[in-house]
């Protein structure tokens, strides 16, 4: 931020605000995906289907159809 401050020195408090939230939002996103990523439960395709990860709407367990990039 402090760079993003020098290149923008008469930013707004509103516009500071919003540079702190996209960076936010972006930092929450990586933690996820790593927190998420850092689990045993990742590579349940081999599975048995009562242990994999039910769809929360239905309940019925998912099926692995591969990775979307």
């Amino acid at each position: 931020m402090k760079e993003w401050r020098l290149a923008h020195p008469k930013a707004t408090f509103r516009e500071i605000e919003e540079a702190i939230r996209e960076r936010m939002s972006r930092l929450e996103a990586q933690l996820l995906q790593e927190t998420a990523l850092a689990s045993d439960l990742t590579d349940w395709q081999e599975a048995p289907e009562e242990e994999r990860p039910a769809c929360p709407n239905c309940g019925t367990p998912l099926q692995a159809r591969g990775q979307r990039m």
